[in-house]
């Protein structure tokens, strides 16, 4: 069973970012489905490395459209990007040195509800800002 579902009331009506947030929920699946099978360190290691990595570029092409629109609420959302990407990068180091089981399954809780609240939170709120620019 998925981890996360896409649903329509999801979407921030930016078909680029809409588009980013799906395949960023088929990853945290990916991960979720590979910690459920008991897959080793060196599989959920490509697995997390790629979700960090499709995390980063679709964080950095947000903010770009944020920035090059002048979005009044820029500095909030990145500092909410740049907190998630420390915490994350925490989680992967303690991945890395130790526990397999307790910090894959932390990390891929931390991710999920972060991406919940914050697609449904801060995402939502520059849909219609961008919209209003002409990004559809």
């Amino acid at each position: 069973m998925p981890l996360l579902i896409w649903t329509e009331d999801m979407k921030v009506n930016v078909e680029v970012l809409d588009d980013d947030h799906q395949k960023l929920f088929e990853m945290m699946n990916e991960l979720h489905e590979s910690i459920t099978a008991g897959h080793d360190k060196n599989m959920l290691r490509e697995i997390i490395a790629r979700l960090l990595k499709r995390t980063k570029t679709h964080l950095d092409h947000e903010e770009h459209l944020l920035e090059q629109t002048g979005y009044p609420g820029l500095a909030a959302h990145k500092l909410e990007h740049d907190r998630m990407k420390q915490r994350s990068r925490k989680l992967y180091d303690r991945f890395e040195s130790g526990s397999l089981a307790v910090v894959s399954i932390e990390l891929k809780s931390f991710l999920q509800n972060w991406w919940l609240m914050h697609i449904q939170g801060a995402d939502k709120q520059y849909g219609p800002y961008l919209n209003s620019k002409g990004i559809h």
